[in-house]
């Protein structure tokens, strides 16, 4: 399980996100 404090040793959110912004840019999607 993943809580609050791992999030936030990750990076918080904003991390978290910008990270898997640049994997989805990355692949090609449904929508193209």
């Amino acid at each position: 399980e993943y809580f609050m404090e791992d999030l936030e040793y990750a990076g918080g959110v904003c991390g978290c996100l910008s990270r898997l912004a640049n994997k989805l840019k990355s692949n090609p999607t449904v929508s193209g």
